[in-house]
């Protein structure tokens, strides 16, 4: 049986992954536009997360207890993005990116600031 390559992905609208320990490469995600909605629960092997910022329909993004994650500013152009879990990431040291960076990433960073030092 052959499996869909990430070109015929653009119907995908949500993924659903937790404690997939041998998940790492999210690349193919980058080609799924109509993408809204990801769930990356305990997956620790994710470290990269940059594919992310061609899903521009991103609302919703779970990517808690990812703590190889440690650049988040993909998700600077994902205009759409409101939800975004990272907890147990404590590794994540860059947000910036968001072209309205100040207004939309303020209270993320905040966020992540207080989780971090605890």
């Amino acid at each position: 049986m052959r499996h869909p390559g990430p070109s015929q992905c653009f119907l995908l609208e949500a993924l659903y992954c937790t404690s997939c320990a041998k998940l790492s490469e999210l690349s193919p995600l980058g080609e799924c536009s109509n993408l809204h909605t990801v769930y990356l629960t305990y997956c620790h092997a994710v470290a990269d997360i940059s594919s992310l910022s061609r899903c521009l329909k991103l609302h919703t993004f779970d990517l808690s207890q990812c703590y190889k994650v440690t650049d988040a500013s993909a998700l600077g152009n994902c205009t759409a993005l409101h939800t975004v879990d990272c907890s147990g990431c404590n590794g994540i040291t860059s947000v910036a990116g968001h072209r309205s960076e100040a207004a939309y990433l303020k209270p993320f960073i905040r966020w992540m600031m207080e989780r971090r030092d605890g």
